[in-house]
C-alpha cells in the first residue's frame, strides 16, 4: 500500500479480509469493526474522500496483515471508541 492513499488499496483490504475469513465482509461490518460510519468506508473505497493519516496507517497494517482485524475487533468491543 505504501504511504500514498489509494481507493483501490482500500478495497483490497476488504477483499483480503474476505479471503482470510472465507466469507463476504460488507462495508457495514468493516465500519462496525473500525468504528467509522459505512458512508466513510464507502467514500474511502470509491476515492471520494481520504481517511486521516491514522486510519490510512491502519489500512496499511490490515493490507500487510489481515489477521490484525482480530485485534481491532477485540479493541472495538472493549472500548467506547469514538466513531465518525
Amino acid at each position: 500500500m505504501g504511504t500514498d492513499w489509494s481507493a483501490r488499496n482500500a478495497r483490497q483490504v476488504r477483499r483480503s479480509l474476505e479471503d482470510m475469513l472465507d466469507r463476504r465482509v460488507s462495508q457495514i461490518e468493516l465500519s462496525e469493526w473500525l468504528r467509522y460510519g459505512r458512508t466513510a468506508i464507502q467514500n474511502w473505497e470509491s476515492g471520494r474522500t481520504e481517511p486521516d493519516p491514522a486510519v490510512q496507517f491502519l489500512y496499511w497494517k490490515l493490507l500487510a496483515d489481515p489477521g490484525f482485524i482480530n485485534e481491532i475487533k477485540q479493541w472495538s468491543k472493549s472500548t467506547d471508541a469514538p466513531s465518525e
